[in-house]
Order: C-alpha cells, then structure tokens, then sequence
C-alpha cells in the first residue's frame, strides 16, 4: 500500500473512510482500514481487467 501507486491519496482514503465510520457510529481501525484500502485495490485490479477486455474487443470491432 504505497501513496504513488495509485490516482487517489491515502489521505483521502483514510479521510472517507473515517467519515464512514463515523457516519456509521463505528470506531476508526487502522487495521480495517488496511483491509479497506486492501478491498479498493482488488476491486479496481479487476475493473482495469474488464475495461481492457471491452477496450480490446471495441478495438477489434472498429477495425473490421
């Protein structure tokens, strides 16, 4: 989990998440906001794949 490898800081992560949190009445962890940030890179790891699958296939398609 390192600041430069990706588009949106830690530190706006960490700031929504700890607004969730207290939106929800639930106490700040960092360990669970590890795991949180941990969830985010997986989901967009495979969102980038979808995307790149659809970009390939448009590209393909345009040019038949």
């Amino acid at each position: 989990m390192k600041a430069h490898q990706t588009f949106i800081s830690l530190k706006e992560i960490r700031g929504f998440y700890k607004q969730e949190c207290e939106d929800e009445e639930k106490k700040f962890s960092e360990k669970e906001f590890k795991a949180f940030v941990g969830c985010c890179e997986g989901d967009f790891y495979q969102w980038l794949r979808d995307n790149v699958k659809y970009f390939y296939r448009e590209q393909t398609e345009r040019q038949q």
